[in-house]
């Protein structure tokens, strides 16, 4: 049986390639997404900043597991959305985990 719904809703670890030093630290997010209609994404690029940032504002509807200076916990919110919408890490990130979360293709395939 196949359950028809308006807009699906799903959590995902989040997983950030922070630049460090020469190289990357893996940090990670617990983020909440509802699929939004493919019309709106089909001619996305990862170079479309604005169009990716629309997408995400869109898809990207809370988190979790955010932490500021001195570990202190950050809350979600529009303001701390739009401060990672702004950095490239955090927008690769998000858009490989929702892809990865609606599409029914894997790596390979």
């Amino acid at each position: 049986m196949f359950n028809v719904v308006q807009t699906p809703k799903f959590t995902r670890t989040v997983t950030v390639h922070v630049p460090h030093g020469d190289g990357y630290q893996e940090q990670t997010f617990v983020g909440h997404f509802r699929a939004v209609p493919e019309d709106d994404y089909t001619d996305t690029t990862l170079g479309e900043v604005e169009k990716n940032k629309e997408l995400l504002r869109a898809a990207w509807i809370g988190g979790d597991d955010f932490v500021g200076d001195a570990d202190a916990p950050v809350v979600w919110s529009e303001d701390l959305r739009e401060a990672l919408l702004s950095r490239a890490d955090v927008r690769v990130a998000l858009l490989q985990t929702y892809f990865s979360a609606v599409s029914t293709l894997r790596p390979g395939n």
